[in-house]
């Protein structure tokens, strides 16, 4: 099934209750923070949207032991070949991102 590869230099989890959302990390590895600052731009240009999840996105979901639907079997109906990202401006610079196909997981903490 799922991918559950932690992610080395990936820590300080906010948790799953974090009104961010659960992709909120105090470190991460230089690469994946680049992303990540790329796409945070991108998401506030745009405002209040739904996308396609990012490569970045989904190897932190699988950090978080969070399944995502291209990691169940073809035959599975949980089974999707993409993920989409719900992004929604909390306040004027708050962004959350949600994952509404994921509703029913919580993410664990790979250090706990």
């Amino acid at each position: 099934m799922a991918d559950t590869t932690t992610i080395p230099g990936v820590s300080g989890w906010a948790g799953p209750l974090d009104q961010r959302g659960w992709l909120t990390f105090k470190r991460l590895p230089k690469g994946l923070q680049d992303a990540w600052d790329s796409r945070i731009y991108a998401d506030f240009v745009a405002r209040d949207q739904v996308r396609d999840a990012t490569e970045t996105e989904i190897a932190l979901l699988r950090h978080l032991r969070v399944i995502v639907p291209m990691d169940y079997p073809e035959s599975d109906p949980r089974y999707s070949p993409t993920l989409l990202t719900k992004v929604t401006y909390v306040t004027a610079t708050l962004r959350n991102l949600s994952w509404p196909a994921l509703a029913g997981q919580t993410p664990t903490d790979p250090k706990a």
